[in-house]
């Protein structure tokens, strides 16, 4: 009973932990590739009203294409960083290690739901200190929090889930 105990703590803490000293390394990476996403949701809220639909529009694919770009780049660098991880059989890899250590990985889960859960209220509380009558300056500060800090994060965290499940089938 220890013994499951102590890896369900490892569990929680592997991910986190791995996680900040991901982002530690890449920081600039990282900063860099969430710019433009925290400028097009700055320029959403500033000019929602007078920004044309067909604008807004492109202006969210070329968010999106900067999220996806930075879940390739964060692949490119942990692949880069673990070449174990060029074996293949990535997926059938991904599977087996969740068959195969599920209570690790409801754990990891459990722990990414919490922690965004209050990095979202931190964004919240955030935004009422600036002045949360004014819902411009609101939207303002909890925007380039989640797109500055809460997503990029999210994408780290989640590979980090992945690594972990991958490493426990190495």
């Amino acid at each position: 009973m220890t013994n499951i105990m102590t890896n369900l703590v490892r569990a929680a803490v592997d991910v986190p932990l791995w996680t900040a000293a991901f982002v530690a390394r890449h920081a600039l990476v990282v900063a860099a590739l969430a710019a433009v996403p925290v400028a097009e949701r700055t320029t959403a809220v500033l000019w929602a009203a007078s920004r044309p639909a067909a604008l807004a529009a492109l202006a969210d694919i070329v968010t999106l294409v900067f999220r996806l770009l930075l879940l390739a780049v964060v692949i490119g660098l942990l692949v880069a960083e673990e070449p174990w991880l060029r074996d293949g059989g990535v997926g059938r890899r991904l599977l087996d290690g969740a068959v195969d250590h599920w209570p690790a990985l409801l754990t990891r889960i459990a722990v990414f739901i919490l922690a965004f859960a209050l990095l979202n209220l931190a964004a919240s509380g955030l935004g009422l200190l600036v002045d949360g009558a004014r819902a411009t300056r609101y939207d303002l500060v909890v925007f380039a929090f989640r797109n500055a800090v809460i997503i990029p994060l999210a994408v780290v965290w989640m590979c980090g889930i992945a690594r972990q499940l991958l490493l426990s089938t190495h």
